[in-house]
């Protein structure tokens, strides 16, 4: 009975991770966010590894994996999406029962929509082996939640000024459209019986230590973004062949 709920474990760690990722938005503490956020996608990342290393994989983990990723690659970045439309100042708020509701940056949650309908094909699935079809919820989770730290690093004079209503919505329309458009994006392995993934996964590695050294903590944003590239460039190369 522990053995096969071993990975469940992990699962809700995961949700209560993301939960306090909601409480840190709230509270306008975006690297506790970021570093919270990361500590999910490992704790996502290790219910699946015990679920297959324990062989107790089941529909019931399954579904309770995709329930609390809705929270923490759903809602975590989608909040704080909306909170950084709020800090724009832009003046657009409706009472409800006197709580405060911004039109615009409800549109912010258009990320936690697309992040619940790229969970759900990725549910219906038996295809994403080796790769993604589409850009991973938890990659996209990270992406969002590092773009405050990344705008307020010494890249940008450690201001907000560049986040824009309309910086925003150009990466929101992107993040919700990139999770669910039939791309393929490489997995992450470094198993060397899948040579290509292999040799991608090292590229990345690389690529990935590069930009910590150099950017530190603005590197995440960048190393994302890395991510994207290195799988566009394998689209590429393989419609080449």
């Amino acid at each position: 009975m522990i053995k096969k709920n071993i990975p469940n474990l992990f699962t809700i760690l995961n949700l209560i991770f993301g939960c306090l990722g909601v409480l840190s938005i709230s509270s306008l503490n975006f690297k506790a966010t970021l570093i919270l956020t990361i500590f999910c996608v490992f704790f996502d990342f290790l219910d699946g590894f015990f679920a297959r290393l324990l062989k107790v994989k089941s529909e019931f983990g399954k579904e309770l994996d995709s329930l609390a990723d809705i929270v923490s690659f759903g809602l975590v970045p989608g909040f704080l999406m909306y909170k950084l439309y709020v800090m724009t100042g832009q003046e657009d708020f409706f009472l409800f029962f006197d709580f405060k509701i911004s039109y615009i940056a409800l549109f912010g949650f258009l990320i936690t929509v697309s992040a619940m309908i790229r969970l759900a094909k990725f549910n219906l699935s038996n295809s994403q082996v080796f790769s993604f079809k589409g850009f991973p919820s938890p990659a996209n989770a990270v992406f969002i939640v590092s773009i405050p730290i990344f705008f307020d690093s010494d890249f940008f004079n450690n201001s907000y000024q560049y986040l824009n209503i309309p910086t925003l919505t150009i990466i929101t329309l992107l993040s919700a459209l990139i999770m669910n458009v039939n791309l393929k994006f490489i997995k992450i392995s470094y198993d060397s019986s899948n040579k290509k993934n292999f040799f991608y996964s090292i590229v990345f590695l690389i690529l990935s230590t590069i930009l910590i050294i150099l950017f530190m903590e603005a590197a995440v944003t960048l190393i994302i973004c890395a991510y994207i590239l290195i799988s566009f460039a394998d689209q590429i190369t393989s419609k080449l062949k």
